[in-house]
């Protein structure tokens, strides 16, 4: 299971490593053009510095987020992941959880440390509040 989880994040940080690279030369492209186009002032501050700067960091994670979301279908059309689940489900109860809250931490990097935002969308398929709260309590810290 560790290898499994291993070799995901190694699958997503290696095959999406050109993507983010196309989407940092694209937006540094753009950051260039726009300084060289836009006069001195708070304008171009904010258009480059703000938005191209902002977006481009943000739109930085989608191959990630892509390339991770494929990995994670796979182990789940494979049937792995509820069995993960269910592997964990005795380790999670000693601590009040249960074993469907794997996802939230694979997600969130709660297992290897990552982003808490996509850990928190996966907690929200929790059937009871009491396991929702328990797992954003535990996986993020």
């Amino acid at each position: 299971m560790i290898a499994i989880i291993m070799g995901l994040y190694k699958f997503t940080f290696s095959y999406s490593e050109m993507p983010v690279g196309w989407f940092e030369s694209f937006f540094g492209w753009l950051s260039g053009v726009a300084e060289s186009a836009l006069p001195e002032g708070l304008l171009k501050s904010l258009i480059v510095s703000g938005i191209i700067d902002g977006a481009g960091g943000v739109l930085g994670f989608v191959p990630l987020i892509m390339f991770m979301f494929f990995g994670i279908a796979l182990l789940e059309d494979s049937g792995y992941l509820a069995r993960m689940s269910f592997m964990l489900d005795r380790i999670f109860r000693m601590f009040g959880l249960h074993g469907s809250s794997v996802m939230a931490f694979i997600v969130s990097g709660g297992i290897t440390g990552g982003c808490a935002v996509p850990g928190v969308m996966a907690a929200r398929t929790l059937k009871s509040p009491k396991e929702r709260l328990a797992t954003l309590g535990t996986a993020f810290k």
